[in-house]
């Protein structure tokens, strides 16, 4: 479900994405070890991951609400 992007394609511009980034680089494992010696040095290894955004599967026409306990 949701259409597949590659990391690089979302906006990574903001002060809470970059402080994620630079909060979790060390413990990805294609950044682990050396590979990267920081937080931009990671994304610029991983920014062609693959990637299911929760948005990208709320958007998918084959989504259906099964129940909701929210509203009247």
């Amino acid at each position: 479900m949701g259409q597949v992007q590659a990391l690089g394609e979302l906006n990574l511009d903001s002060a809470a994405v970059r402080a994620l980034i630079a909060e979790r680089w060390q413990s990805h494992p294609t950044c682990s070890g050396g590979q990267a010696q920081d937080a931009e040095s990671c994304l610029a290894l991983i920014r062609d991951e693959p990637l299911v955004t929760p948005q990208a599967v709320a958007e998918d026409g084959r989504m259906q609400l099964v129940f909701s306990s929210f509203g009247g």
